[in-house]
């Protein structure tokens, strides 16, 4: 899961299977513009600053070489 949502400064991505996980993390704007562009490995937790990001909407991917998820993410500093 990915909280909270609207975000101010920072997004928490929570693993629930309690194994390392890679992903690539990729933000993007409504254009399909990538804002963020990230490889991330954790366990439990995983915070990553938004601080950089205008207030507005976006989409927040992770994908490994299973599976991809997509969520809407309201940026609101």
């Amino acid at each position: 899961s990915v909280f909270p949502n609207p975000a101010k400064n920072s997004l928490t991505i929570k693993n629930y299977s309690n194994s390392l996980n890679k992903y690539q993390l990729s933000i993007k704007n409504l254009e399909g513009q990538e804002i963020l562009t990230r490889s991330i490995e954790f366990v439990d937790n995983f915070e990553i600053d938004i601080t950089t990001l205008s207030n507005g909407l976006y989409f927040l991917i992770l994908q490994n070489e299973t599976e991809q998820i997509q969520q809407k993410l309201i940026v609101q500093h």
